[in-house]
Parts: structure tokens; C-alpha cells; sequence
């Protein structure tokens, strides 16, 4: 079975397949730059950074709190303290990068493989993990 076309939304045609390619291949180099500019430059300090909403609104940790921070130590191959900063964003790690397998075969040689957070209650439980996780932390600490 295959899936429906993707369509223009302004002209209501179907998307060529080579405007499909090209927006993976875009979204690739998108995401290498940005990884590499994290692994560069160290977040803490920085003013081109986003800073947490939550955190300057209410002083309260969300849970992305010490994302940007732990994802510079693990581009850095310090694991760590990377734990140390959000184990959340360790944990997700191999979740993110599986998906991204998934989604971009899927998009580029049209390879199906199994996604398990295809299921809506698996992508109930990980937000839920994710909202008590953020509650959580703020209890701890």
C-alpha cells in the first residue's frame, strides 16, 4: 500500500519525487551544521542560544533544561557529563537518531523499516515519560 502523495498546498499538485530527495538532503546538511557548530561552541555563555522560557518565567526546570549543554558534552565524547547536565537527552539519543534511520529512508529510497513510535500509545508513553521527567526533576532538585 502506498502512501498518498505529498501535495503542494498552494497549487494543490503532487510534489515531484526529486523536490522530496531534495528536502531530506537539505534537512541532512541542516542538521550536520548545526551539529557542528554545537560541537564547536560551547553553549554556556553564548547569546545566539535560545535560552528555556520556563526557566526565566518560573524558575522551574523543563525537560529540555541543559539539553543544549549536554549535547555539547556528547558531541564531545564526554558521556558524563552530559548525564549530568540532562539524562534525558542521553537516553533519547538512540530513539532520535532510529527515527531519523526510519524517516529518512523512508523519504529517500522509500525503505520501510519498523518504527515502534509509529503505534499512537508508544508516542503516549514517551511523552508521558518526558512530562514526568520534567515534573520530576524539579522535585529532586
Amino acid at each position: 500500500m502506498n502512501p498518498p502523495p505529498l501535495l503542494n498546498l498552494i497549487e494543490g499538485r503532487p510534489i515531484r519525487r526529486w523536490s522530496v530527495t531534495r528536502f531530506w538532503w537539505l534537512g541532512l546538511l541542516a542538521v550536520t551544521g548545526v551539529l557542528l557548530m554545537l560541537r564547536q561552541v560551547e553553549p554556556k555563555g553564548q547569546f545566539f542560544y535560545p535560552r528555556c522560557w520556563m526557566w526565566l518565567l518560573t524558575g522551574l526546570q523543563c525537560p529540555g533544561c541543559g539539553g543544549l549543554r549536554a549535547s555539547h558534552a556528547l558531541l564531545n565524547g564526554d558521556i558524563m557529563s552530559a548525564w549530568q547536565l540532562n539524562p534525558l537527552v542521553v537516553a533519547l539519543v538512540p530513539v532520535g537518531a532510529w527515527l531519523g534511520l526510519v524517516y529518512g529512508l523512508r523519504g529517500w529510497r522509500g525503505i520501510e523499516l519498523p518504527n515502534p513510535f509509529g503505534h499512537r500509545y508508544a508516542l503516549c508513553v514517551l511523552v508521558g515519560l518526558i512530562a514526568g521527567y520534567g515534573i520530576g526533576r524539579n522535585f529532586v532538585s
